[in-house]
């Protein structure tokens, strides 16, 4: 035997249900999808066109590449290229000296009564500094720093002799001192 409990007041039973709030929910999740569909359409019609931007770029690169390539191939070929040219392609291309460290060095090892007036090549790491200065001992100074530097593999003193400077009306000493640089480790 079943005993069954209604425990509802009559007054409720009487009130009809209000469905405005389920039918508010249901057009709410249909102006959504409505919504969502054309905003689903445009993002990937933009998609698409930077897919397609994106594989023309990569087409220029390609073409762009095959040009240096073409570039590379002439300059490595030794037919009509001006020694110097190739002096300068070969020396640039190493990444085996610090410029900024050399002249650094160079700077830092000199105080205010020495003058570097020329920097001569003799080989890829091998140069002539040509300087005055007010005496031996300025050029001693700079020479011992230059030794001390650790950019510079070889340091020699070649001449020092003293010369009289008409444009300052005064004796110097001109020196030239040979460096080799030390290739730096990669």
């Amino acid at each position: 035997m079943k005993l069954k409990l209604d425990l509802l007041p009559n007054e409720r039973k009487k009130i009809k249900r209000d469905n405005k709030a389920l039918i508010a929910c249901v057009i709410l999740v249909f102006i959504t999808f409505l919504w969502y569909i054309p905003t689903k359409k445009s993002m990937n019609s933009k998609v698409n066109v930077l897919v397609k931007e994106i594989s023309d770029i990569s087409k220029k690169i390609l073409v762009k590449q095959g040009e240096v390539d073409n570039i590379q191939a002439i300059l490595a070929s030794p037919l009509n290229i001006p020694d110097d040219i190739k002096y300068l392609m070969t020396f640039l291309g190493e990444s085996s000296y610090s410029w900024y460290r050399f002249f650094d060095s160079i700077e830092d090892s000199a105080n205010s009564s020495v003058w570097i007036s020329d920097i001569n090549k003799n080989e890829i790491n091998d140069f002539y500094l040509i300087g005055e200065a007010k005496d031996n001992y300025y050029i001693s100074d700079f020479y011992h720093n230059l030794m001390k530097k650790d950019n510079f593999e070889k340091v020699y003193l070649l001449s020092s002799e003293k010369k009289y400077n008409k444009e300052i009306d005064e004796d110097v000493y001109k020196f030239k001192i040979h460096v080799v640089l030390k290739e730096e480790k990669l």
